[in-house]
């Protein structure tokens, strides 16, 4: 059936410090009703009693409650040097999840929605060469998050921050771009995404293959781009 969502939000636009500084905030609420779930249900193909394989589903299993707040915020601190930050901080919560006629809502967490995310970015630019120089780094952190609905240590991630940062000339014309870029610089191990589907430590058993698989986001990586534009 329709799910429902009835969402509020409040926020304040403001421009300070002649003009230098730029600040957004926004509280909102979210309430879900019928709320959809997809998931899996192992099937049994030739009726010995054994489910030796699954199908996808999507129920109308949950009931649910999303308070949060985001702040955005770009500061010109001189000519060259300037900053961008932006946060979100989450309280999201089942307030019914049926399996079947039981509530187990305080068994359950909204999938893939971190109570936290920060991201910082600085930026210098000045003149180099007949061109323009411009330098970046940036940090994002984002708390931790469960892949599926029900708890798995194997791959489900903790709370993380990357850490990346740009060297970038343009030419005078505009024409030449010259970077060197690093990724990951701290060397992080992420899980990006996983799948459960063993008899041992998983939520349930799907199909006859005993088999975790996990994702991981990219170590750490550094490359050059060169790059020409047509005119």
């Amino acid at each position: 059936d329709p799910e429902e969502l009835d969402s509020f939000e409040v926020g304040l636009k403001s421009t300070w410090w002649e003009g230098r500084a730029l600040t957004n905030v926004a509280l909102f609420y979210s309430d879900y009703q019928d709320m959809q779930i997809p998931g899996s249900v192992g099937t049994d193909s030739d009726g010995d009693g054994i489910n030796d394989g699954f199908v996808g589903t999507v129920t109308n299993a949950a009931k649910s409650e999303i308070f949060g707040v985001e702040v955005e915020a770009n500061f010109l601190f001189t000519e060259n040097f300037s900053a961008q930050f932006s946060a979100s901080f989450l309280d999201a919560s089942f307030t019914e999840y049926l399996v079947g006629d039981v509530d187990v809502s305080d068994e359950r967490q909204i999938q893939n929605t971190p109570e936290e995310m920060v991201f910082v970015g600085l930026n210098y630019n000045t003149d180099l060469a007949g061109g323009n120089l411009l330098i970046n780094t940036n940090y994002s952190y984002r708390g931790d998050v469960q892949q599926f609905e029900i708890a798995q240590p194997d791959i489900d991630q903790e709370g993380f921050g990357l850490l990346n940062a740009s060297i970038v000339w343009t030419s005078g014309d505009e024409q030449w771009l010259v970077g060197l870029h690093g990724k990951n610089l701290t060397d992080e191990e992420y899980r990006t995404a996983g799948y459960c589907f063993g008899f041992s430590g998983c939520p349930s058993a799907l199909g006859l293959e005993n088999n975790t698989t996990v994702f991981f986001g990219p170590p750490l990586t550094g490359f050059v781009t060169v790059e020409y534009r047509f005119q």
